[in-house]
Parts: structure tokens; C-alpha cells; sequence
């Protein structure tokens, strides 16, 4: 008979596969940081917003992601393109939003001012 450690491993493993299968399915996938810092500076706001305007666009996984390591640069957004490298942008603000589902993920430029360089 498993153990509860097994039991929890198992369900993990498959709730990990259904959830990997649904974003690696999509043509985008967008990760907003999620950690304390980042939440903090306004990740969490950013992330409900990204839900609600793409909810209805079945192209495109939105998330989260663990601490980025640029507390100085957050919240930090990444924009994956099935194909392409991932961009991360910077220091998002509420007004940025519209601005990278717009010009990056519907026409497909990357938004050079709020680009993550160094």
C-alpha cells in the first residue's frame, strides 16, 4: 500500500502534467513573477489583469512564476512564443498591460522600453 508522501507525489505529478500539458499547448505563455517582492510591487494586480483581458483568447496560458531575482527591476513579466526565446520586460505598471497584449502578443513586436536588459 503507498504512503501519503507517495500518495501526494502521485497527485502531484499528474496535476504537474495536466497543467504542463495546457501551457506548452498554447501559442503564448505569460508569467508574471510571484514572489513576496514582487507581489509587493504590484505582480498580483498585474497577474488578475492579464487573466481578465486575454480570458476569452485560447491562445495564450497566463501564470506565475517564482522569484525572478531583480528586485530592483519588478514585477517583471515573461512573454514565451511557442518558437522563440522568452522575453522578459520590467518594472510593469498597470498602463503597460494593453501595451505587451497588444503590440507583443497580437502583432508580435517586442516592446523595447519595457525590456528587461541587464
Amino acid at each position: 500500500m503507498a504512503t501519503p508522501l507517495e500518495l501526494w507525489e502521485s497527485k502531484y505529478e499528474k496535476s504537474k502534467e495536466k497543467i504542463d500539458n495546457l501551457k506548452y499547448s498554447k501559442k503564448f505563455i505569460v508569467l508574471v513573477g510571484s514572489a513576496t517582492c514582487e507581489n509587493a510591487a504590484g505582480a498580483t494586480k498585474l497577474l488578475e489583469l492579464f487573466r481578465n483581458k486575454l480570458a476569452d483568447n485560447n491562445d495564450v496560458y497566463v501564470g506565475i512564476t517564482g522569484c525572478t531575482g531583480r528586485c530592483s527591476k519588478e514585477p517583471i513579466v515573461q512573454i514565451i512564443e511557442k518558437g522563440r526565446l522568452p522575453i522578459k520586460y520590467c518594472q510593469i505598471k498597470i498602463d503597460d498591460v494593453d501595451k505587451l497584449i497588444n503590440e507583443h502578443i497580437k502583432n508580435g513586436r517586442i516592446v523595447n522600453e519595457l525590456l528587461l536588459t541587464d
